[in-house]
């Protein structure tokens, strides 16, 4: 029997899923814990900088994601169209 053939996108947003968002989420928890630090040691200051480095790793994941489901969706709907064709 002959496995399937695993699209490349699939990889991709499998790595991505692997790799990237629990780093993502272990950024967001330590940027998270350094406003909470600064909160409780009375600091007054405002932290821009540190939604500053939580954005472009939460956008970076999003447009990964978002690509993939893009393709997707136009995968499926020529896939949908071709079994519209076949005559069963």
């Amino acid at each position: 029997m002959k496995l399937p053939k695993i699209e490349f996108s699939k990889i991709i947003v499998a790595v991505t899923i692997l790799l990237v968002y629990p780093s993502v989420i272990l950024l967001s928890r330590r940027v998270l814990y350094l406003a909470e630090m600064a909160i409780t040691l009375k600091f007054t200051g405002a932290l821009p900088y540190l939604t500053a480095i939580i954005t472009p790793a939460w956008a970076a994941f999003a447009t990964i994601l978002a690509f993939y489901f893009n393709k997707a969706k136009g995968e499926n709907k020529e896939k949908i169209r071709r079994a519209g064709k076949r005559d069963y």
